[in-house]
């Protein structure tokens, strides 16, 4: 199933831990031979450890069906119910990639929350909020400005981009806008976080040097405005925070990414 390719993020099977109590993501209805969704019930428990908390929509529904995940030099996934609760208990410290990832049918029109994540021994509790995609653009064979927002647009095409582990839910972009304030945890950023924008396909990535071309309309936005992606280094394992060569013209931040995770507008003169 896609979503279970998906939720390795920069791992492969042999570095996933998939110690920790997890669901079949779907089964097979016997008369139709259809995959219908499935998730473990809202009453069964979930531990309040490691990274633990509540995935919702933004309304505040309990997003049923979901996956958990921290990877450090391994990816481990987390237990989750049906009224949205979930837990995952990291193999290791220090910097690493959180996500939470919509893995059934009934989900498919939702974003990944992903971003770079420090945790310590301690017990770390998180609440995520999963936004609803919305418009969502064909990916055309060559590249070509896409709007993916009123003030958010992505030269993107398959000719520049490389959807990773599988060849579904890769032919459509899409993004959203988040506020300061509904932004997850995530790594420190240089100064004050203004906004935060996660991008679908999740975890698709740039084909060639030059990256993917990206134009933002922030209101207020000047010289000491900077962009950041949520990068990783598969062979390195290394998960974090990276500056974007950008330009600011009347508002407009331009530059170019390599990888559609999670983009955040950080204002550098604010602490």
């Amino acid at each position: 199933m896609t979503a279970l390719l998906l939720s390795l993020l920069a791992c492969t099977d042999a570095n996933t831990d998939d110690s920790t109590d997890d669901t079949a993501d779907s089964q097979v209805d016997d008369d139709t031979g259809e995959e219908f969704n499935a998730c473990e019930p809202s009453d069964q428990s979930v531990d309040q450890t490691g990274i633990y908390g509540l995935a919702t929509d933004t309304d505040g529904g309990a997003i049923e069906c979901m996956r958990a995940q921290f990877c450090t030099d391994v990816c481990v996934n987390g237990s989750s119910n049906g009224s949205g609760e979930f837990s995952v208990i990291p193999s290791a410290g220090g910097m690493g990639a959180f996500a939470v990832i919509p893995i059934t049918d009934t989900y498919a029109d939702y974003f990944t929350v992903g971003v770079p994540l420090e945790y310590s021994d301690a017990d770390l509790e998180i609440d995520v909020s999963l936004p609803q995609m919305g418009t969502k653009v064909t990916i055309p064979d060559v590249a070509e400005p896409l709007a993916l927002a009123d003030n958010f647009t992505l030269t993107l095409g398959k000719d520049n981009f490389k959807g990773d582990f599988s060849t579904l839910n890769n032919d459509e972009a899409a993004v959203v806008r988040v506020g300061a304030s509904a932004a997850p945890p995530h790594a420190p950023l240089p100064g004050t976080l203004v906004e935060m924008y996660h991008l679908a396909p999740w975890h698709g990535h740039a084909e060639g040097a030059e990256g993917i071309p990206v134009e933002i309309f922030v209101p207020n936005a000047t010289e000491d405005y900077a962009l950041y992606e949520f990068t990783y280094d598969a062979e390195g394992l290394v998960y974090e925070w990276t500056l974007v060569e950008t330009t600011v013209s009347e508002q407009l931040i331009s530059g170019s990414i390599h990888y559609l995770t999670t983009l955040a507008v950080v204002n550098t003169a604010v602490d």
